[in-house]
Parts: C-alpha cells; sequence; structure tokens
C-alpha cells in the first residue's frame, strides 16, 4: 500500500531531477497499476497451484530486492524497470492476500479480518503521501522509492507465523496466462490511447481485439476443471453481480476523487492548502468506517449493506453538487465524510460475501478477480473524469451525473443480489 500510494508525491521532484516531463514521469505510476491489473489473477493461479505462503514470500523478496535497489539508480530507464519489478512483487503479495485472509479467519469471523486488513490498507494509504512529503524534505528522492523496505521485511519476518499451504500439484496455465496478459494491455491501450496518441478508430479496433482474446481465454477455461480465470465461479450469480457492482462503484469513487481537486478550486475558489485539507476527510472517513461495516457484514446481509452505502453516495454526490458556491472545508468536508462512509459500506461487504460465497479452495483466484476489478473499475472511472475535464463540465452540475449515475447503479445490481444469497 505504501509504494504503491508514494510514489505520487514524488514526480515532480523526480521529474527536475532526471530532465525529464511531467507527463513522461507518470509512467512511474501507470506501469506499477497495468502490471498489477495485469498480473494479480495469473500470479493467483500460481498460489492455488504452489500455496499460498510460498507465492507470498517470494512476491516480498522480489519486492524487497527492487525496492532496495530504487537507492542506487540514477536514471528513469532504470527505475522505471525496478518499478516495474515492484510491481510483479507486489502483484504476488496481492494476488493471494485475500485467499490468506479466507485461511486464517473461520467464516463467522470473516467480516473481522476482512474489516482489520481494510484498516491497515486505509491507515497506510492515507499516510503515504504524508511520509513522502517527510522524506522529500530530508533525503534524496531515491529514497521515495525505496521507503517500503522496512515494512517489507517486517511482512517477511513475520510470514513464517502464516499457515503452511499446499498447492493443486497442477501444471500452471501459461497459454491462457499470455492470452488474459494480451487481452488486458490491449484493453488498457484502448482505455487511455492518449498515452500512445491512438485515433479513434484504432481505440475501437483494439477492443475488439482484446474482446476477442477475451473470448479465447473463456472458451479455453470453460473446458478446464480449475481454470486460471474463474468463470466457473462467475458462473454462480452472487459471484457475478458482486463483482458487477464492485466495477460500478469502484468507477464511480475514483471519477469523482479525480475531479474534486479541480471541481473545488475552480468552483469554490479553495486554496490547494484547503483542496489538501478536504480530500483529506475522505480516506480518514474510510479509515474508521471500512473496519466497522466489515465486523457488521458478519451480522447483517451484505446485499442490504451494499445498497444502502451505494444510495448513500448517490445522496452524499447530490449534496455536493448543490452546495454553495462560498462553501469552506467543513460544508465540503461533511459531504465528503458522507461519501467515504457510503463507498466503504459497499466495497467491505462486498468483499466478505464473495469470499464467503466460493469454496475455501479457490479463494485465491477469486481474491485476484476482486483486485482486478477495483483496477478495472478505477481505470474506468479516471478515463471517465478525464472526458469531464476535457468537455469543461468539472465545475458544472452535470460534472457528477456520470458517478452518479453509477453508484445508483450499483446500488441496483446489489439489491438484486438478495435472491442470490
Amino acid at each position: 500500500m505504501v509504494d504503491g500510494a508514494i510514489a505520487t508525491v514524488a514526480l515532480p521532484t523526480l521529474a527536475t531531477a532526471l530532465d525529464i516531463s511531467e507527463s513522461k514521469s507518470v509512467l512511474l505510476v501507470t506501469i506499477y497499476q497495468f502490471l498489477l491489473a495485469i498480473g494479480l489473477i495469473p500470479m493467483s493461479a500460481l498460489g492455488d497451484g504452489f500455496g499460498l505462503r510460498r507465492i507470498f514470500r517470494a512476491g516480498l523478496l522480489l519486492f524487497l530486492a527492487s525496492t532496495l535497489l530504487c537507492l542506487v539508480v540514477d536514471s528513469f530507464g532504470q527505475l522505471l524497470a525496478l518499478r516495474a519489478a515492484q510491481a510483479a512483487g507486489a502483484a504476488l503479495v496481492l494476488s493471494v492476500g485475500s485467499a490468506q485472509i479466507r485461511s486464517i479467519y473461520p467464516i463467522r469471523m470473516l467480516g473481522r479480518g476482512l474489516a482489520l486488513n481494510s484498516l491497515t490498507v486505509s491507515v497506510f494509504t492515507t499516510l503515504s503521501p504524508v511520509m513522502g512529503v517527510a522524506i522529500l524534505a530530508v533525503v534524496r528522492w531515491q529514497v521515495v522509492f525505496a521507503s517500503a523496505a522496512p515494512l517489507a521485511l517486517i511482512a517477511l519476518a513475520a510470514s513464517f507465523a502464516l499457515p503452511p499451504s499446499h498447492g493443486s500439484a497442477r501444471r500452471f496455465d501459461w497459454r491462457s496466462a499470455v492470452l488474459y496478459a494480451l487481452a488486458m494491455t490491449l484493453l488498457f491501450a484502448a482505455f487511455d490511447g492518449s498515452l500512445w496518441n491512438i485515433e479513434p478508430m484504432g481505440r475501437i479496433a483494439l477492443l475488439v481485439a482484446a474482446g476477442a482474446l477475451g473470448w479465447l481465454v473463456v472458451y479455453r477455461a470453460r473446458r478446464t476443471e480449475r481454470p486460471l480465470f474463474p468463470v466457473d465461479l462467475l458462473a454462480l450469480p452472487i459471484v457475478a453481480l458482486s463483482a458487477c457492482g464492485a466495477l460500478f462503484a469502484f468507477a464511480s469513487s475514483m471519477a469523482v476523487l479525480v475531479m474534486l481537486p479541480f471541481r473545488l478550486g475552480q468552483l469554490h475558489g479553495m486554496t490547494i492548502a484547503e483542496i489538501g485539507a478536504s480530500l483529506a476527510i475522505w480516506p480518514l472517513t474510510t479509515m474508521i468506517a471500512a473496519p466497522v461495516v466489515g465486523m457488521l457484514s458478519d451480522k447483517l446481509p451484505a446485499w442490504a449493506l451494499g445498497a444502502g452505502g451505494l444510495a448513500g453516495a448517490a445522496v452524499a454526490l447530490v449534496l455536493l453538487g448543490s452546495a454553495p458556491l462560498d462553501s469552506g472545508v467543513f460544508d465540503i468536508g461533511w459531504r465528503l465524510a458522507l461519501c467515504g462512509a457510503s463507498y466503504a459500506a459497499y466495497t467491505a461487504s462486498n468483499m466478505r460475501l464473495v469470499l464467503a460465497s466460493t469454496p475455501r479452495d479457490r479463494a485465491a483466484p477469486v481474491g485476484g478477480m476482486i483486485s482486478t476489478t477495483r483496477i478495472l473499475g478505477q481505470s474506468i472511472g479516471a478515463i471517465i473524469a478525464a472526458a469531464i475535464l476535457a468537455n469543461g463540465w468539472v465545475a458544472l452540475p452535470q460534472g457528477l451525473f456520470a458517478p452518479m449515475a453509477f453508484a445508483l447503479i450499483g446500488m441496483i445490481i446489489s439489491f438484486t443480489r438478495r435472491r442470490s444469497v
């Protein structure tokens, strides 16, 4: 979590130090997200085959080595290669994270286990930018990219306490893994074609090619007993509906988060300090709400928590859109607090429901699917925000229409799950 969130604060300093454009420096973030997206599901299959603890520790070792090497980089190419290695290590760790939680906690305490994990994620996602600024103030920018090394060492030492897991001794389906990676690569290129200056027709061609490769992955999966991509589990209505709802929820929240700094500055005339103070309220609220919802999901229906959460998010966006022009940090802050708590109510309860609804020995591929859905949803949300910014709607009421509609669609999907539980 630290490594994924801390890098953004160092980009302006790094761009100046290495004499590269700011847009080029963003590649250090996009390559990380891209490799996570294409690696989580195949690497979760490795965990299924070779054992969760082995893959977890292998990922930590790769992550630790590449993180320490960041201390001695002196060129953009070297740093980009190490960021790719960090992402590969992180993907190995994250791909089996949900499965590890499922293997540790009994079903009656699963929500509590996920709540503790959500608390860790929220705390370090919130603290990472602050850590990055503090590091840049006293030492070289390279230390920012190596700052997660001590935490990785602690995790590696603690991994000996994880329950031993034995793989299924089945062969890794490398053909499906390659097809899946190619499909995701084309999909991301189509989504963010501006990175390579791809014209609209070129993006359509990439989408068609990605769809064809995706069909091949699904075709191969249907002919396999324990497929790389868990299409057999997606045949379960509760899993399919939860994945679809999560896609809309993550897209909605990311679109709002990307637009907020521009909207608060242009529409409400906030200073940089006021914008920063307002934006901090969302993750701080999530940090409090996610563990509470995780524990409540052991007792209350997840479909109700999810539907209520996204309904609350839609209401919060209406309130945010109707905020007076002279609104300050407090007026905007309580609206953003409602956003943070509402989206957390969906995501925390949704993960618990999916993991509890699938066989325990399939928790690794399901965890990879959950993480991939999150990244895809966030990518779609960022694209929606970019389109709104490009059309000059960010300071207008219609600027929040798309994320509001996505939240409502997710709410409807969550409500329909009551028949599938």
